[in-house]
């Protein structure tokens, strides 16, 4: 399916509300912290994290598992708190565009936000997925990643896979919208 294009008008209109979507409650769900804050951070030690998945499976790129090893075992070394240009404007843009995506798919009613969730079943991995999708029971059915690189992929990037079937597994669901 094709997603339209938004005019410069429509996301000027939207860029400035504040969306408030209901939070998605389940025995997944760690207790709420507001992301990137320093509780945040420390929880997510004690994991191994989506975003980090590619880290241990992939080469030895940007930063790799020796690093990772350091930010779990020695945190007070380095934290992971790297935010490049296209991801500050992931951060800044991400309201809006689960918004836009909401609307245009129709799933306004069932979007929720998620914090960082951890599956029973695997303790040891969790991440925070940018929604989920829930159905008439409050049960999750999907995930919804919003990505802003900083160029146009023809194939979805391992990094972005890794992360998200990760998110998938960790909530039990069987579909993701990037």
């Amino acid at each position: 399916m094709a997603v339209r294009q938004h005019s410069a008008d429509e996301i000027r209109q939207h860029r400035t509300k504040q969306f408030d979507w209901p939070p998605f409650q389940s025995d997944f769900q760690l207790p709420q912290t507001t992301q990137r804050d320093d509780k945040w951070f420390a929880e997510r030690l004690k994991y191994t994290t989506a975003s980090e998945v590619d880290r241990l499976l992939m080469d030895d790129k940007c930063i790799g598992k020796s690093e990772l090893f350091q930010e779990k075992v020695v945190p007070w070394i380095k934290k992971s708190s790297f935010v490049n240009e296209a991801m500050q404007f992931g951060i800044d843009n991400e309201s809006l565009a689960l918004y836009l995506a909401a609307t245009e798919l129709g799933f306004m009613d069932r979007v929720r936000t998620c914090m960082f969730c951890v599956n029973p079943a695997n303790p040891t991995i969790g991440g925070s997925p940018d929604a989920v999708l829930v159905d008439q029971h409050e049960k999750a059915t999907d995930i919804i990643e919003i990505k802003c690189p900083g160029k146009i992929y023809t194939k979805l990037p391992k990094r972005y896979l890794l992360q998200i079937t990760t998110y998938m597994g960790v909530l039990g669901v069987g579909r993701c919208y990037l």
